[in-house]
C-alpha cells in the first residue's frame, strides 16, 4: 500500500515537472522572439546611424585640416554649392 502511494506521488511529481517545463517554454518563447527582434532592430539602427555619422566626422576632419572658410576653399558662397563640390584636389 505504501509502495503504491510512493509510486503514485512520484508519477504525479514527474507529470508536474514535465508540465511546468512545457508551460515555461511556451511562456518564454514570445519573450525570446521579442528579444531577437529587438536585437535585429538595434543592429540595423546602429548601422543606419553609423554611416551618416562617419560621413559627418570625415567632413569635419577635412574642414579642420584645411582651416579655410567655405568661400576661400571653392570661391562660391556656402549655401549655393553642394557639400561634395569641394572634394576635388583643386579646391
Amino acid at each position: 500500500m505504501v509502495l503504491q502511494i510512493v509510486a503514485l506521488d512520484a508519477g504525479v511529481l514527474i507529470l508536474a515537472v514535465l508540465g511546468a517545463y512545457v508551460l515555461a517554454g511556451r511562456t518564454l518563447r514570445p519573450i525570446e522572439q521579442a528579444m531577437v527582434r529587438q536585437q535585429r532592430f538595434a543592429t540595423a539602427a546602429s548601422h543606419e546611424l553609423r554611416t551618416p555619422l562617419t560621413v559627418l566626422q570625415g567632413s569635419m576632419e577635412v574642414v579642420l585640416l584645411n582651416r579655410h572658410t567655405p568661400e576661400e576653399s571653392c570661391g562660391k558662397p556656402w549655401p549655393r554649392r553642394s557639400a561634395w563640390a569641394c572634394w576635388s584636389p583643386t579646391c
